[in-house]
Protein backbone atom coordinates (compact mmCIF):
# COMPACT_ATOMS: atom_id res chain seq x y z
CA UNK A 1 0.00 0.00 0.00
CA UNK A 2 1.05 3.60 -0.43
CA UNK A 3 1.39 5.66 2.19
CA UNK A 4 0.99 9.31 1.24
CA UNK A 5 3.28 10.88 3.25
CA UNK A 6 6.12 9.08 2.28
CA UNK A 7 4.79 9.88 -1.42
CA UNK A 8 4.47 13.09 -0.96
CA UNK A 9 7.56 14.02 0.85
CA UNK A 10 10.15 11.96 -1.29
CA UNK A 11 7.85 13.62 -4.72
CA UNK A 12 9.59 16.64 -3.38
CA UNK A 13 12.92 15.50 -2.80
CA UNK A 14 13.24 13.77 -6.28
CA UNK A 15 10.47 15.79 -8.87
CA UNK A 16 13.05 19.31 -8.70
CA UNK A 17 15.87 17.13 -9.30
CA UNK A 18 14.59 14.92 -12.36
CA UNK A 19 13.12 18.64 -14.02
CA UNK A 20 16.74 19.59 -13.47
CA UNK A 21 18.44 16.50 -15.12
CA UNK A 22 15.78 16.72 -18.36
CA UNK A 23 16.87 20.63 -18.85
CA UNK A 24 20.62 19.91 -18.49
CA UNK A 25 20.01 16.11 -21.24
CA UNK A 26 18.74 19.11 -23.51
CA UNK A 27 21.16 21.06 -23.56
CA UNK A 28 23.73 18.18 -23.49
CA UNK A 29 22.26 15.65 -25.72
CA UNK A 30 24.41 15.33 -28.81
CA UNK A 31 22.33 16.09 -31.48
CA UNK A 32 18.90 18.26 -31.23
CA UNK A 33 17.15 15.18 -32.53
CA UNK A 34 17.81 12.71 -29.86
CA UNK A 35 15.36 13.82 -27.80
CA UNK A 36 12.80 12.56 -30.15
CA UNK A 37 14.59 9.09 -30.33
CA UNK A 38 14.50 9.20 -26.57
CA UNK A 39 10.40 8.96 -26.59
CA UNK A 40 10.08 7.63 -29.92
CA UNK A 41 12.22 4.35 -28.82
CA UNK A 42 14.88 4.66 -31.66
CA UNK A 43 16.18 1.12 -32.53
CA UNK A 44 18.21 -0.81 -34.42
CA UNK A 45 16.17 -3.95 -35.96
CA UNK A 46 17.30 -6.49 -38.77
CA UNK A 47 14.40 -7.97 -38.96
CA UNK A 48 12.74 -5.56 -41.46
CA UNK A 49 15.67 -5.98 -43.70
CA UNK A 50 14.22 -9.98 -44.65
CA UNK A 51 11.02 -8.49 -45.81
CA UNK A 52 10.73 -9.16 -49.37
CA UNK A 53 9.79 -6.73 -51.86
CA UNK A 54 11.02 -3.68 -50.16
CA UNK A 55 13.81 -1.98 -48.28
CA UNK A 56 14.13 -0.55 -45.40
CA UNK A 57 15.91 0.79 -42.94
CA UNK A 58 16.46 -0.91 -40.02
CA UNK A 59 16.98 1.91 -38.20
CA UNK A 60 13.31 2.22 -36.97
CA UNK A 61 11.12 4.08 -34.61
CA UNK A 62 7.54 3.33 -32.76
CA UNK A 63 6.69 1.40 -29.45
CA UNK A 64 7.97 -1.91 -30.69
CA UNK A 65 7.63 -5.06 -28.66
CA UNK A 66 9.66 -3.87 -25.43
CA UNK A 67 7.28 -0.44 -26.37
CA UNK A 68 3.90 -2.39 -26.18
CA UNK A 69 4.88 -4.58 -23.45
CA UNK A 70 5.72 -1.57 -20.91
CA UNK A 71 2.14 0.18 -22.04
CA UNK A 72 0.38 -3.51 -20.74
CA UNK A 73 2.59 -3.42 -17.36
CA UNK A 74 1.90 0.52 -17.26
CA UNK A 75 -1.77 -0.02 -16.78
CA UNK A 76 -1.86 -2.58 -13.99
CA UNK A 77 1.10 -0.08 -12.29
CA UNK A 78 -1.14 2.93 -12.95
CA UNK A 79 -4.09 1.21 -11.58
CA UNK A 80 -2.63 0.53 -8.29
CA UNK A 81 -1.00 3.76 -7.98
CA UNK A 82 -4.88 5.40 -8.04
CA UNK A 83 -6.68 2.47 -5.66
CA UNK A 84 -4.14 1.58 -3.34
CA UNK A 85 -3.09 4.61 -0.68
CA UNK A 86 -4.14 4.04 2.71
CA UNK A 87 -6.38 5.83 4.62
CA UNK A 88 -3.66 6.69 7.15
CA UNK A 89 -0.18 7.78 7.00
CA UNK A 90 2.79 5.84 7.42
CA UNK A 91 3.54 7.90 10.51
CA UNK A 92 -0.01 7.02 12.01
CA UNK A 93 0.61 3.42 11.13
CA UNK A 94 3.98 2.53 12.99
CA UNK A 95 2.69 4.64 15.63
CA UNK A 96 -0.10 2.25 15.73
CA UNK A 97 1.67 -1.05 15.46
CA UNK A 98 3.40 0.57 18.18
CA UNK A 99 0.64 1.14 20.71
CA UNK A 100 -0.43 -2.12 20.02
CA UNK A 101 3.06 -3.41 21.13
CA UNK A 102 3.14 -1.23 24.18
CA UNK A 103 -0.40 -2.45 25.32
CA UNK A 104 0.72 -6.55 24.79
CA UNK A 105 -2.37 -6.26 22.50
CA UNK A 106 -0.17 -9.00 19.93
CA UNK A 107 -3.55 -10.52 18.22
CA UNK A 108 -4.31 -7.11 16.93
CA UNK A 109 -0.64 -6.17 16.18
CA UNK A 110 -0.34 -9.41 14.63
CA UNK A 111 -2.98 -8.47 12.13
CA UNK A 112 -1.84 -5.32 11.53
CA UNK A 113 1.59 -6.75 10.05
CA UNK A 114 -0.04 -9.81 8.38
CA UNK A 115 -1.92 -7.28 6.21
CA UNK A 116 0.96 -5.20 5.98
CA UNK A 117 2.73 -8.40 4.40
CA UNK A 118 -0.46 -9.19 2.23
CA UNK A 119 -0.09 -6.05 0.62
CA UNK A 120 4.23 -6.43 -0.01
CA UNK A 121 3.48 -9.53 -1.70
CA UNK A 122 1.44 -7.44 -4.15
CA UNK A 123 4.16 -4.52 -4.06
CA UNK A 124 7.04 -7.35 -5.19
CA UNK A 125 5.13 -7.86 -8.58
CA UNK A 126 5.05 -4.00 -8.84
CA UNK A 127 9.16 -3.54 -8.21
CA UNK A 128 9.58 -6.43 -10.81
CA UNK A 129 7.04 -4.77 -13.10
CA UNK A 130 9.26 -1.66 -12.90
CA UNK A 131 12.78 -2.59 -12.71
CA UNK A 132 12.82 -5.80 -15.36
CA UNK A 133 11.26 -3.26 -17.88
CA UNK A 134 13.40 -3.52 -20.90
CA UNK A 135 11.60 -0.03 -21.66
CA UNK A 136 12.02 1.40 -18.42
CA UNK A 137 15.94 0.42 -18.41
CA UNK A 138 16.24 1.85 -22.30
CA UNK A 139 14.78 5.12 -21.95
CA UNK A 140 16.50 5.74 -18.56
CA UNK A 141 19.86 4.44 -20.51
CA UNK A 142 19.56 6.73 -23.08
CA UNK A 143 18.71 9.63 -20.71
CA UNK A 144 21.67 9.13 -18.79
CA UNK A 145 23.82 8.93 -22.10
CA UNK A 146 22.15 12.50 -22.94
CA UNK A 147 23.02 14.06 -20.12
CA UNK A 148 26.31 13.09 -21.25
CA UNK A 149 26.61 14.31 -24.33
CA UNK A 150 26.83 10.88 -26.02
CA UNK A 151 25.37 9.80 -29.50
CA UNK A 152 22.00 8.01 -28.98
CA UNK A 153 22.87 4.23 -28.80
CA UNK A 154 20.30 2.40 -31.51
CA UNK A 155 21.73 -0.66 -30.92
CA UNK A 156 21.15 -0.87 -27.21
CA UNK A 157 20.01 -4.36 -26.37
CA UNK A 158 19.39 -6.08 -22.92
CA UNK A 159 21.45 -9.54 -22.69
CA UNK A 160 18.95 -12.66 -23.43
CA UNK A 161 20.43 -15.69 -23.17
CA UNK A 162 24.16 -17.33 -22.35
CA UNK A 163 24.09 -17.65 -26.57
CA UNK A 164 23.66 -13.75 -26.85
CA UNK A 165 26.61 -11.76 -28.67
CA UNK A 166 26.88 -7.96 -29.00
CA UNK A 167 24.28 -7.28 -26.17
CA UNK A 168 24.51 -4.04 -24.00
CA UNK A 169 24.72 -6.07 -20.72
CA UNK A 170 22.78 -7.31 -18.39
CA UNK A 171 19.76 -5.60 -16.33
CA UNK A 172 21.08 -5.39 -13.80
CA UNK A 173 25.28 -3.80 -14.54
CA UNK A 174 22.98 -1.84 -16.96
CA UNK A 175 21.32 0.05 -14.31
CA UNK A 176 23.89 0.53 -11.69
CA UNK A 177 26.75 0.99 -14.12
CA UNK A 178 24.95 2.65 -17.14
CA UNK A 179 22.12 4.39 -15.40
CA UNK A 180 22.80 4.92 -11.78
CA UNK A 181 26.68 5.45 -11.64
CA UNK A 182 26.65 7.61 -14.98
CA UNK A 183 23.84 9.61 -12.90
CA UNK A 184 25.21 10.51 -9.88
CA UNK A 185 27.81 13.42 -10.86
CA UNK A 186 24.54 15.13 -12.07
CA UNK A 187 22.64 14.60 -9.44
CA UNK A 188 23.90 12.88 -6.59
CA UNK A 189 20.48 12.76 -4.95
CA UNK A 190 18.91 10.71 -7.21
CA UNK A 191 22.09 8.40 -7.26
CA UNK A 192 20.87 7.86 -3.55
CA UNK A 193 17.29 7.13 -4.50
CA UNK A 194 18.70 4.47 -7.12
CA UNK A 195 21.15 2.82 -5.20
CA UNK A 196 18.46 3.01 -2.36
CA UNK A 197 15.89 1.53 -4.17
CA UNK A 198 17.42 -1.09 -6.40
CA UNK A 199 19.44 -3.76 -5.43
CA UNK A 200 20.69 -6.80 -7.17
CA UNK A 201 20.41 -9.67 -4.29
CA UNK A 202 16.41 -8.46 -3.51
CA UNK A 203 15.16 -8.43 -6.34
CA UNK A 204 17.05 -11.52 -7.26
CA UNK A 205 15.26 -12.89 -3.94
CA UNK A 206 11.67 -11.53 -4.77
CA UNK A 207 12.00 -12.91 -8.65
CA UNK A 208 12.85 -16.29 -7.34
CA UNK A 209 10.06 -15.97 -4.45
CA UNK A 210 13.28 -16.59 -2.38
CA UNK A 211 11.83 -15.01 0.39
CA UNK A 212 10.44 -15.29 3.98
CA UNK A 213 8.18 -12.90 5.95
CA UNK A 214 9.69 -13.74 10.05
CA UNK A 215 7.37 -10.72 11.91
CA UNK A 216 7.98 -7.34 10.14
CA UNK A 217 11.14 -8.74 8.73
CA UNK A 218 11.53 -10.15 5.24
CA UNK A 219 14.07 -12.70 5.40
CA UNK A 220 16.34 -13.29 1.87
CA UNK A 221 16.73 -16.61 1.07
CA UNK A 222 19.80 -16.02 -1.27
CA UNK A 223 22.10 -14.65 1.39
CA UNK A 224 25.67 -16.04 0.78
CA UNK A 225 28.39 -15.36 3.38
CA UNK A 226 31.09 -15.40 0.73
CA UNK A 227 29.66 -13.55 -2.04
CA UNK A 228 30.03 -9.85 -1.83
CA UNK A 229 27.22 -9.08 -3.46
CA UNK A 230 24.78 -11.71 -0.79
CA UNK A 231 25.79 -9.84 2.23
CA UNK A 232 22.11 -9.06 3.04
CA UNK A 233 20.32 -11.56 5.32
CA UNK A 234 16.91 -9.49 5.74
CA UNK A 235 15.35 -6.30 5.60
CA UNK A 236 12.48 -4.89 7.78
CA UNK A 237 9.21 -3.75 6.70
CA UNK A 238 10.30 -0.19 7.10
CA UNK A 239 13.08 -0.83 4.88
CA UNK A 240 11.03 -2.36 1.89
CA UNK A 241 8.49 0.65 2.46
CA UNK A 242 11.25 3.07 1.70
CA UNK A 243 12.62 1.52 -1.37
CA UNK A 244 8.63 0.99 -2.58
CA UNK A 245 8.28 4.27 -2.67
CA UNK A 246 11.28 5.43 -4.04
CA UNK A 247 10.63 3.29 -6.55
CA UNK A 248 7.49 4.47 -7.31
CA UNK A 249 8.48 8.47 -7.45
CA UNK A 250 11.51 6.93 -9.83
CA UNK A 251 8.70 5.39 -11.96
CA UNK A 252 6.20 8.47 -11.98
CA UNK A 253 9.37 10.80 -13.20
CA UNK A 254 10.12 8.09 -15.88
CA UNK A 255 6.87 9.09 -17.04
CA UNK A 256 7.83 12.24 -16.55
CA UNK A 257 11.00 12.54 -18.75
CA UNK A 258 8.81 10.44 -21.52
CA UNK A 259 5.92 13.40 -21.26
CA UNK A 260 8.20 16.71 -21.17
CA UNK A 261 10.10 15.07 -24.00
CA UNK A 262 7.19 14.62 -25.75
CA UNK A 263 5.59 18.09 -25.78
CA UNK A 264 9.57 19.96 -25.50
CA UNK A 265 9.32 17.56 -29.14
CA UNK A 266 5.99 18.80 -30.37
CA UNK A 267 7.19 22.33 -30.37
CA UNK A 268 10.38 21.59 -31.69
CA UNK A 269 8.51 20.41 -35.21
CA UNK A 270 6.00 23.41 -34.64
CA UNK A 271 9.22 25.47 -35.02
CA UNK A 272 10.38 23.16 -38.03
CA UNK A 273 6.96 22.51 -39.81
CA UNK A 274 6.62 19.19 -38.79
CA UNK A 275 10.18 17.64 -40.09
CA UNK A 276 13.13 17.31 -38.11
CA UNK A 277 16.33 15.20 -38.31
CA UNK A 278 17.07 12.58 -36.17
CA UNK A 279 21.20 11.65 -36.31
CA UNK A 280 21.61 7.77 -37.05
CA UNK A 281 24.92 5.65 -36.24
CA UNK A 282 24.90 2.74 -38.67
CA UNK A 283 27.11 0.12 -36.92
CA UNK A 284 26.19 -3.02 -39.66
CA UNK A 285 29.57 -2.26 -40.96
CA UNK A 286 32.21 -3.34 -37.58
CA UNK A 287 34.78 -0.96 -37.41
CA UNK A 288 33.51 1.65 -39.77
CA UNK A 289 30.48 3.19 -38.28
CA UNK A 290 28.85 5.41 -40.29
CA UNK A 291 26.53 8.10 -39.59
CA UNK A 292 23.94 10.25 -41.61
CA UNK A 293 20.56 12.72 -40.90
CA UNK A 294 17.23 10.84 -41.43
CA UNK A 295 14.46 12.96 -41.68
CA UNK A 296 11.44 12.47 -39.19
CA UNK A 297 8.06 13.59 -39.47
CA UNK A 298 5.02 14.67 -37.37
CA UNK A 299 1.82 14.53 -37.73
CA UNK A 300 0.02 17.08 -35.39
CA UNK A 301 -3.26 15.48 -35.71
CA UNK A 302 -2.82 12.28 -34.72
CA UNK A 303 0.44 13.07 -32.47
CA UNK A 304 2.55 10.46 -34.97
CA UNK A 305 5.91 10.65 -35.90
CA UNK A 306 7.60 8.69 -38.95
CA UNK A 307 10.72 8.78 -41.19
CA UNK A 308 9.85 11.05 -44.18
CA UNK A 309 9.16 9.42 -47.53
CA UNK A 310 11.17 10.31 -50.66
Amino acid sequence: MLFSDLTKSKAQELNPEFEKLFNLAIVNQNHPGDIILLHQNGTYDPSVTRFEGVTLNPHVIGPGRIGWSYYTHYQFINQYRQTQTAKVTHVEWTAKIQELIEAQNWNERDKHVDFEASTIHIETLVYLKIWESDYFIKTLYEFARMLEGKPYDWNFRIYESARDSGATGVRHDIIRKYIRDKIKKFSPKIYDALKLSYFTQLRNSIAHSNFIFQGDYMQLGNYIEDDPHSQVRAISFQEWTEKFHTTMIIYDNFIGILNRAREYSKALMDKSKNVHDVLVTDKRDKGNDKTYLLPVVYDPEFERYSYKQN
